[in-house]
């Protein structure tokens, strides 16, 4: 019987160790390990990191942890350190920088495993080359600037990324003259002076260009001075030519304009080529910089003018004589020979010129835009003009119907409405007389636009020899003649007026106020109190209208379309447009600033997610919020409205576009899965609402996709409080154990 049992259980144990077997060998084989990427990959620089990914986690715990040494190997070899940046990521920092020019291979070999079990089928290798250095930047000549008055043998200081063979830098550099330099066309070459690390003679933006980082320990940067081979010419114009990159110098060269100082010579004096002079002030240009003082000094401008320099310890080779002059007047300059310039040349000989200020041209000058004329005034615009006899005023009413037209729009868009008001606009010319090229002043009487069925007045005012304000070369006046002065501060669905006197600064009550819309229809009305002020409530949103001139959909945002306001009190009636673009009361004058396109809907959202960063392959949770009306009265959305998710992708690719109904309490929740070979970098979330019949966009957040290594483990530090006197021991306790709990024994 035992031994029947004995016989009945071996092979039951057989049976079961056979079953065992089968089902080890029906789970699918784990995939070879496999490698991303590897940096530098063809050419790298000489403080580079060697950085090697993988496909999955390598070094995932304390536990888990591959050595870094036993993985990586580099030849010829190099001192530095091999360590895990990440559980995918081997990186191995140089302990000095890379030889230039010289070529490396790395080997990854296959003697280890990843979290997963899988191995690399066969040791990773691959070669890099570290790059030769290149040009960064120079001074005095460089890529930005083009030095006009260097010294026949120049220094030149040219940053580079690394210290340079000579032999390489100067195999292709050289100094390319201009054909007008004396001498004509050729090439002069560079001599190497010496290479050394930046130093603090050199400019402050050479320790910032091309820096890599703030360890000065590492900074590769080298500034070479050149010089050339024999003395420039004079007044020459030359370029510094170099080799962009010393791996191969027979590639692109880099190109840096400049010209060496020439005799001092008086180049050009008298009214200046760009605008007349009619009322001065005149210029002398030199062919050297000169300082200011001697210009005062050796510079006279006849007869018997005086003139001021911006600043007399300067010096340059162009100054301007301040000073006013008089129109159609014959004037001298002279120089004498005593001047010197800033390398201590002198003129060959005295210097003197003759030149003739002109005429002023015929102008109209008065002040447009929008505007208030007093009632109780002289109801004049004040018209300045020179060597005009007569000025041509035209002046047309603007109807109620198109108030809206230029109250809402700025300067520029006034003159399609100008078009349609210039057949019926009333037509003056007012002889004027002033003396030859003096301006004078006049008053030109506006006339009553409430007789007319109007409060705007279109006015534009030209005159004999200017551009006729048909052809829209002169600016228009928008004015009212009123006593009444608005102030109007419009939301969404409530509007503040205030209403005072022009001559007084008063409030006005009882004043009837109206909100009109782009149509010039009222959306709402009131009385002002004694203070001056009226609340207008109640209205309705207005959509905003689209402006086919700029391509632009109904939501475009501009609150150019957003109407006006009007005053009336008796016969007098005032209107000031709600446009954001008013010059003078704009909304950042107090600080506060507009909202653009969708940031205008009467809706808000936010959307987060409960991190901020994510592995390949985690899911993402992201929750949102969204409430509609105007801010200050926002409230939950009603049943069955719905929200729409757009999750994108780190180059903008979309990864779920969904819409889902939000909870009575205006929230919606979604989670992403990331894919697992999701590259890393940043990507983001964004939330949508339908308004108006189009989806708006609420709010947007972004996240990052990285690989990182939580925290596993806390150490801790305790100490007695009691005060010790030098000397004397003191007892500490080190305690160290893993955030699920479980002590750290035998952890260094």
């Amino acid at each position: 019987m035992r031994r029947a049992a004995l016989a009945l259980f071996a092979v039951l144990g057989v049976s079961g160790f056979f079953a065992y077997r089968s089902v080890r060998a029906s789970q699918p084989p784990v995939p070879d390990l496999g490698i991303l990427r590897n940096s530098p990959d063809g050419l790298g620089d000489p403080d580079a990191v060697i950085t090697v990914t993988f496909d999955r986690p390598v070094a995932g715990g304390l536990e888990e942890v591959v050595d870094a040494d036993d993985v990586f190997r580099i030849s010829p070899s190099v001192r530095g350190k091999a360590e895990w940046r990440d559980p995918v990521t081997l990186r191995f920092t140089p302990a000095e920088p890379l030889e230039p020019g010289r070529s490396y291979r790395v080997t990854i070999g296959g003697g280890f495993s990843a979290m997963d079990g899988s191995r690399l089928p066969k040791p990773h290798r691959f070669t890099f080359r570290v790059a030769r250095a290149r040009m960064l930047a120079g001074d005095p000549v460089g890529p930005n600037s083009e030095p006009r008055f260097l010294p026949p043998s120049p220094r030149f200081r040219v940053l580079l990324s690394s210290e340079a063979e000579p032999r390489d830098l100067l195999s292709h550099a050289e100094v390319e003259l201009a054909a007008t330099c004396p001498g004509g066309a050729g090439s002069v070459p560079l001599r190497l002076v010496r290479q050394r690390p930046i130093g603090t003679d050199d400019p402050e933006w050479f320790r910032y260009f091309g820096s890599t980082g703030n360890d000065s320990t590492r900074d590769l940067r080298r500034v070479a001075e050149l010089t050339p081979a024999r003395p420039l010419p004079p007044g020459c114009a030359a370029a510094l030519i170099l080799p962009a990159r010393l791996d191969s110098v027979a590639g692109t060269a880099v190109r840096w304009s400049f010209s060496t100082y020439g005799p001092l010579r008086v180049l050009r004096a008298g009214c200046p080529r760009e605008g007349g002079c009619h009322y001065g002030p005149a210029e002398i240009l030199f062919s050297t910089p000169v300082r200011g003082t001697d210009v005062l000094r050796h510079v006279r401008l006849g007869p018997g003018r005086r003139f001021t320099v911006r600043d007399s310890a300067a010096t340059s080779d162009h100054w301007v004589l301040e000073g006013r002059l008089a129109p159609r007047t014959a004037y001298t300059i002279t120089v004498d020979a005593a001047l010197t310039d800033d390398f201590r040349q002198r003129l060959a000989a005295p210097f003197a010129t003759r030149f003739a200020t002109p005429g002023v041209p015929p102008s109209v000058v008065y002040p447009h835009g929008r505007m208030i004329v007093e009632r109780k005034g002289y109801g004049t615009l004040a018209v300045q003009h020179v060597n005009v006899d007569t000025l041509l005023v035209a002046v047309a009413t603007v109807p109620e119907r198109m108030e809206a037209r230029f109250l809402s729009r700025g300067w520029g868009g006034w003159n399609a409405g100008w078009s349609e008001l210039a057949p019926s606009a009333e037509r003056r010319r007012i002889p004027v007389r002033t003396a030859r090229d003096r301006s004078g002043i006049t008053g030109v009487r506006l006339p009553d636009a409430r007789q007319r069925g109007g409060t705007l007045l279109a006015v534009r005012v030209g005159g004999r020899g200017v551009d006729t304000t048909e052809s829209g070369g002169q600016p228009m006046a928008l004015v009212q003649v009123t006593d009444l002065a608005v102030h109007a501060r419009v939301g969404v669905d409530q509007a503040t007026v205030w209403v005072t006197g022009v001559d007084d600064g008063r409030a006005r009550e009882g004043v009837e106020v109206a909100l009109h819309d782009t149509s010039g229809a009222v959306r709402a009305s009131g009385r002002t109190d004694g203070r001056g002020i009226a609340v207008l409530s109640g209205f309705r949103p207005v959509r905003e209208r689209a402006r086919e001139d700029e391509g632009c959909d109904a939501w475009c945002g501009s609150s150019s379309d957003e109407g006006y306001v009007s005053a009336r009190s008796g016969d007098d009636r005032a209107v000031v447009g709600i446009n954001e673009y008013d010059p003078d009361l704009s909304p950042y004058q107090f600080g506060i600033y507009n909202a653009w396109g969708e940031e205008r809907a009467p809706a808000a959202g936010a959307v987060f997610t409960e991190r901020g960063i994510y592995r390949p392959g985690e899911p993402v949770y992201a929750k949102a919020i969204v409430r509609r009306g105007p801010l200050g009265g926002l409230a939950a959305p009603g049943p069955g409205d719905s929200l729409r998710w757009r999750f994108t992708g780190r180059e903008g690719a979309m990864l779920l576009d969904t819409v889902v109904a939000l909870s009575r309490f205006g929230t919606a929740d979604r989670t992403l899965r990331l894919g697992p070979d999701l590259p890393l970098g940043q990507y983001g979330v964004e939330i949508q609402a339908k308004r108006e019949g189009k989806w708006r966009t609420l709010g947007s957040t972004g996240y990052q996709v990285a690989e990182y290594r939580p925290p596993e483990f806390l150490v801790e530090l305790t100490s007695t409080r009691e005060p010790r006197f030098a000397g004397q021991p003191v007892r500490t306790t080190v305690g160290g154990r893993y955030l699920f709990g479980a002590p750290m024994a035998g952890a260094p």
